[in-house]
């Protein structure tokens, strides 16, 4: 028997991500997991860890305005 032994979303994709205590879902998956990206402004494509890796070390959490802080 296998247990899961910590739950991880990440609120921007390509941040750090956040330890939770309860995974809660939605139709599109576990609530606040990857609903915002980075992007650049003038080509309007997203930034990942595979060419900015830096972005690992950002980390992002929700606040109670139903916004992120970073």
């Amino acid at each position: 028997m296998q247990r899961i032994q910590s739950l991880h979303v990440y609120p921007v994709k390509s941040f750090r991500g956040n330890v939770i205590e309860r995974m809660e879902f939605d139709s599109f998956g576990p609530i606040v997991d990857r609903h915002w990206m980075v992007i650049n402004e003038s080509s309007h494509k997203f930034l990942s860890q595979r060419s900015h890796q830096e972005l690992a070390l950002l980390r992002a959490r929700h606040d109670s305005s139903g916004g992120i802080e970073l």
